[in-house]
């Protein structure tokens, strides 16, 4: 098993819609009305939104691949593209979603180091969750 981390570009913006649908569903989806949910999905996860977000200089978007098969992916936020004001030593972890079949591998791990490292490059004191 080869296990890959790599930058989202614009250019994947079709794969990031639909990992980011299919793992927002299977983590919410029972709690929710499917009516609800599509509107949901529709909203935030719409190419447009998520162009938005990709090209966003204080966001960072991250594929975790396995045999370069997309297994899931992470969102990190710093400044003002943060959910929260945390300040400027801050850096959130905003999604941090693994593909149903891939769970139980480790790659949540995997995502959660690449935060530490961002964090740790970016020189911020602070790694929060958002939720």
């Amino acid at each position: 098993m080869t296990v890959q981390i790599a930058a989202v570009t614009p250019q994947d913006v079709t794969t990031l819609r639909e990992v980011s649908c299919a793992t927002f569903q299977d983590t919410f989806g029972s709690e929710n009305s499917s009516t609800d949910l599509q509107d949901y999905l529709d909203r935030a996860y719409s190419v447009d939104q998520l162009l938005t977000e990709i090209n966003n200089p204080e966001s960072w978007f991250y594929f975790i691949k396995v045999d370069q098969a997309v297994a899931g992916y992470l969102k990190l936020n710093v400044g003002e593209a943060q959910t929260e004001k945390m300040g400027a030593d801050a850096l959130e972890i905003q999604r941090i979603y693994i593909l149903p079949t891939f769970k139980r591998q480790g790659l949540g791990t995997q995502l959660f180091n690449q935060a530490v490292t961002t964090a740790e490059d970016l020189h911020k004191s602070a790694l929060w969750l958002g939720v």
